[in-house]
């Protein structure tokens, strides 16, 4: 199981190796996967003193201390870097968001496949049938010719591509008291949001409350 120190040792070899790691551990606690490993289960303190350095080492716990004084920052010899912090923390931010915003009882989501495109409102061709499938088919008289069945022309009109989303922040005091479970409840509830707003806007669409040619 991947630890906070584990992590900070890690980052120190392989960064991109440890961010992978964690990635895919995150991704097997969310499905329910053996080996997987929940956000909740690391401590944002713990992550701040092994990843958090100063000229290349970690501040460790006093160091997370002076992070509330100014002095301890501005006269330290070397530059702090929060980079690796804030990459893994971002992560685990984004496993508690994607957990909430996949929830079980968005069906919707479900039935409805997701399309990548690098167009902000694009017109997709089609061709649709020129009769309706359920009717019956007409009658043809002896000696008459058959009718001749063609084809209507068919198109659906994307809508815009639009960014929706939060900032969920990782203060300095979330860090010093470990309020590790705020910030993820705050990040999970974000997930919700934007997951029933996604829902709810699929489902206009569905039931014919808003129209998407």
């Amino acid at each position: 199981m991947i630890k906070a120190r584990n992590i900070g040792r890690l980052m120190r070899l392989d960064p991109a190796r440890c961010r992978a790691e964690l990635r895919e551990s995150l991704d097997a606690g969310r499905t329910g996967e053996p080996g997987g490993v929940q956000a909740s289960e690391f401590s944002l303190r713990d992550l701040a003193e092994e990843l958090i350095t100063v000229g290349g080492e970690p501040i460790g716990y006093r160091g997370v201390n002076d992070l509330f004084d100014p002095r301890g920052v501005t006269e330290a010899m070397s530059a702090v870097d929060s980079t690796a912090f804030a990459g893994i923390t971002g992560q685990l931010v984004i496993s508690s968001v994607l957990a909430s915003y996949q929830a079980e009882e968005y069906v919707a989501s479900r039935l409805v496949p997701n399309r990548p495109t690098r167009f902000s409102g694009e017109k997709i061709p089609g061709v649709g049938m020129a009769a309706d499938p359920g009717s019956d088919p007409l009658t043809v008289r002896e000696a008459q010719d058959f009718p001749t069945f063609g084809f209507g022309e068919e198109y659906v009109q994307t809508p815009d591509t639009i960014k929706r989303g939060m900032i969920i922040p990782v203060t300095k005091e979330a860090i010093f008291f470990d309020r590790t479970g705020l910030v993820l409840d705050r990040a999970a509830r974000v997930g919700e949001v934007i997951g029933l707003n996604k829902e709810k806007r699929l489902l206009d669409v569905m039931i014919g409350a808003v129209n998407n040619y």
